[in-house]
């Protein structure tokens, strides 16, 4: 017969057994509560990026978060979701808050592939219980399945705290615009870089009601894999994340990258077994979330490969620069070569708009008035105007040339050298390499340059190119009287503005 004390202690292990099963239930269905803690090896302060993200939704209605392949960036898009839709936001949030049920679209590449990102993170893994992902399991309403993908649900309906149902509607890019019309939304996720025409559709669903809603929120997330396409462009002025996050000329657009090094749930092991199957073109994109060099660029060559750090530019190596006329942007590049190596290095840059002629001239006497300069021949329009502009700086006191105008060819010679290392670029010159990564053919006939795009420094660089080894000389052979530089080159009258000769 059991004693008193052994009931006791049966009574004490059923009660710790429940508990238990309590909170192993709990956690099951209430996995929200997990994420981004206060402490640990998952603590929210090793995710400041994923978090300033959530921040900015509170200032910001267009939101990008460029991610690297596993650095969180799809489910930290699910988190942001999941509080939206049921109104449940933990104490740390300093993010947009909605006060009332919502009307969402999520917009992926595929059905499969929403089916195993956002879908499994927000329900569970399928062939699960739903209840077990983000989405608490009491708020969880009704969901719909998708036609055609196994497995795949095309709408998610949960409660909200403050009464009424929220819903989630998935589509895809597969669809075609004609299914994104009709629709005024609260909040669009991209998960992934939709079409442009797409993308656009989207945003006029998010028109507010005058006095009666507010305009709605748009975020997405993203592997920049398809390079500066029109969609990034509206994000990343000159091709790179802006500083602070914030677009300069649209304040309600938000931007930022998250790298490999911001994630660290990844180990060194699988960064290594991802890196090992990724296309070297695709690096930079899959670790970084920088935009890959895309199919449209003219110049599709890594910054890494042609940057160098600056250095002293010896009196000996021959110099010259390159100059493009322009009422908004008067440009200017220099170049030096080392005789040894034969290798160009653009050292200096200038652009500058809406100043005197006089004035631009000043600037380029600074960086050395011994120096022979190619100039734009067509002066930035008829070939007599550039006969005129060239002919009136060299009464400034410029001794200036006129390049070579040849688009195609003068294209091919600097990318010859730019792909064969001959020609690099000192790493601090931005304006430079804010061009190279926006240059690029027209996305509706590739045989020419996208009209609208901010390339002065590209093209100086074509015109001092093409005629560097005629008018290049080093300031020692002129300090010493060696060389004199204006007997380098032929007078300007009798060259061919078009081809320099």
């Amino acid at each position: 017969m059991d004693t008193m004390e052994t009931i006791i202690d049966r009574n004490k292990l059923l009660n710790i057994a429940r508990a238990v099963q309590a909170f192993t239930e709990h956690k099951k269905y209430n996995l929200i509560d997990s994420v981004f803690p206060d402490e640990g090896p998952f603590a929210r302060r090793l995710y400041h990026k994923h978090v300033d993200f959530f921040t900015a939704g509170a200032t910001h209605r267009f939101r990008v978060l460029g991610g690297g392949n596993g650095s969180g960036k799809s489910f930290s898009g699910s988190v942001e979701l999941t509080y939206h839709m049921t109104g449940e936001y933990p104490e740390w949030w300093q993010g947009h808050k909605f006060k009332k049920a919502i009307k969402v679209w999520v917009i992926c590449e595929s059905g499969s592939l929403w089916r195993d990102s956002m879908q499994q993170s927000l329900l569970g893994s399928v062939g699960e219980e739903q209840g077990t992902g983000l989405i608490r399991k009491e708020l969880l309403h009704d969901t719909k399945s998708m036609p055609g993908v196994p497995g795949a649900v095309g709408q998610i309906q949960t409660k909200h705290k403050n009464g009424g149902i929220s819903s989630v509607t998935v589509k895809t890019f597969e669809m075609g615009r004609n299914q994104f019309q009709a629709a005024t939304l609260d909040l669009i996720i991209f998960d992934e870089e939709p079409p442009d025409d797409i993308y656009s559709e989207c945003i006029a669903r998010l028109r507010g009601v005058k006095g009666v809603k507010e305009p709605g929120k748009c975020m997405m997330m993203f592997t920049p894999l398809k390079g500066l396409s029109e969609v990034v462009m509206r994000y990343l002025p000159n091709g790179r994340f802006p500083v602070g996050g914030t677009h300069p000329e649209h304040h309600d657009r938000y931007s930022i990258a998250i790298s490999w090094d911001d994630a660290p749930h990844l180990t060194e092991e699988d960064k290594a077994t991802m890196i090992a199957e990724m296309p070297p073109n695709e690096r930079d994109a899959r670790t970084k979330g920088i935009p890959a060099l895309g199919s449209g660029r003219v110049y599709p060559v890594s910054e890494d490969d042609i940057k160098v750090r600056p250095f002293e530019i010896p009196e000996y190596f021959p110099r010259a620069y390159g100059l493009d006329f322009g009422w908004n942007n008067t440009a200017a590049l220099w170049i030096a070569q080392d005789p040894t190596t034969q290798v160009k290095y653009v050292y200096a840059e200038y652009k500058k708009g809406k100043v005197t002629d006089s004035q631009h001239v000043h600037a380029i006497k600074q960086r050395g008035e011994w120096m022979s300069g190619a100039a734009d021949p067509s002066g930035g329009g008829r070939r007599d105007d550039g006969k005129m502009r060239i002919d009136y700086y060299r009464s400034l006191g410029l001794d200036l040339h006129p390049g070579y105008n040849g688009l195609a060819s003068g294209i091919g010679q600097v990318y010859t050298e730019l792909e064969a290392g001959t020609l690099k670029i000192f790493s601090n010159l931005q304006m430079i390499f804010d061009e190279l990564r926006v240059y690029r053919y027209d996305a509706k006939d590739p045989n020419k340059i996208a009209r609208n795009q901010d390339d002065h420094l590209l093209d100086t660089l074509r015109y001092i190119m093409s005629i560097f080894e005629m008018i290049s000389v080093s300031h020692y052979d002129v300090e010493m009287g060696d060389v004199d530089p204006y007997d380098n080159y032929k007078d300007s009258r009798d060259i061919d503005p078009l081809t320099g000769y």
